[in-house]
């Protein structure tokens, strides 16, 4: 008997059961973690995206369909006992959902309306990890008046053997980028002034292209839409401008500020030279020196910096000369080094 698939359909979440044990290509927890978990979570909150993958199904018989049912009471007993809340971030903002609200989620998916768990018609060859996340993810969109995702669209295969139906769960993990080709700086921003040129918004962008990196492609677009003369796409697909060193901060301030196109040009060709002149100590260091800095005036001037009460200096101003005359001799004057640094330990101390 060879392996056959029946066909691509939606199928409803109910009928579809994970064994444990069919996950033969992770060991244990199939999140690395924490964070791990969150942002795949994030990443289903829109649907489940098909283009992004389907799931793997076969037929259960009777008998695998009761044992189903019976690991899912175990999961609901579980579920019942579990207290801790989960989070995500969804376009920008956190979104936390309690251990009931997951609990209500699960019992939608997988019960009856009496409370009684559903005996599942289909085992999962593949897409586990996304599977897995629906409780929670459902348990948001019902918090953001989202519709529950309720049918995932899955390949129904029949299998002639176990090392078949195995061989499949590990091919969808070990050759899912088969002939595919990560994206490059220049292959992105392309790309993103072809969804700007459509009307994409910057929450449009960080769906297709993750979040920090929407933003940063979005502005550009921006930038480039406002800066028409300076083709600053089309400088950065030629490799005249490179895009890794620009920042999506300083491209909306640029915007913001109307900013004219030699100043825009100037930050595109060299926009480290910004970084630098914007550059200044951490709050918590002028804080630290205001309050320890053994050299009293310039301890003064940090705690008017870190206090915002520059107008406390100007009492030095009718001292000024004195003020001058007395550092410049300070500086001029000769310290044994040995005096020298027994200042700096006693300083940094």
């Amino acid at each position: 008997m060879t392996n056959l698939t029946t066909g691509l359909n939606m199928v409803s979440l109910a009928l579809i059961h994970a064994f444990s044990a069919d996950n033969v290509s992770r060991v244990g927890n199939p999140f690395a973690d924490d964070k791990d978990k969150k942002v795949l979570a994030g990443a289903l909150i829109d649907g489940w995206d098909e283009v992004l993958g389907l799931i793997g199904v076969y037929k259960l018989s009777k008998e695998q369909g009761l044992q189903g049912a019976m690991e899912r009471e175990a999961v609901l007993a579980e579920l019942t006992e579990a207290v801790e809340d989960f989070d995500v971030t969804y376009e920008g903002k956190k979104v936390t959902v309690s251990a009931s609200d997951i609990l209500r989620s699960w019992k939608e998916m997988f019960c009856n309306a009496k409370g009684k768990v559903k005996v599942p018609t289909y085992g999962q060859v593949f897409g586990f990890r996304r599977k897995a996340l629906l409780p929670e993810v459902n348990a948001v969109r019902r918090k953001l008046d989202l519709d529950a995702i309720t049918e995932l669209p899955c390949r129904v295969r029949s299998y002639a053997c176990d090392m078949d139906r195995f061989a499949d769960c590990i091919k969808e993990n070990t050759h899912k980028n088969f002939g595919t080709r990560a994206l490059s700086n220049v292959d992105r921003v392309n790309a993103a002034q072809k969804l700007f040129f459509e009307g994409s918004t910057q929450s449009h962008m960080r769906k297709i292209f993750k979040d920090g990196m929407g933003q940063k492609l979005h502005a550009l677009c921006a930038l480039d839409n406002a800066h028409q003369s300076l083709k600053v796409v089309e400088r950065i697909v030629k490799g005249e401008l490179l895009f890794g060193g620009l920042d999506k901060e300083d491209m909306r301030k640029l915007l913001n500020e109307g900013a004219e196109a030699p100043l825009v040009d100037e930050y595109l060709k060299n926009p480290k030279k910004k970084k630098n002149a914007d550059k200044m100590a951490a709050k918590t260091k002028i804080a630290t020196a205001a309050s320890q800095f053994p050299v009293k005036l310039v301890a003064r001037v940090c705690k008017a910096i870190i206090e915002d009460k520059m107008e406390s200096l100007n009492d030095l101003i009718p001292r000024r000369e004195l003020i001058n005359d007395a550092v410049e001799a300070a500086l001029k004057a000769e310290l044994k080094p040995e005096k020298v640094e027994a200042e700096k330990v006693e300083a940094t101390k």
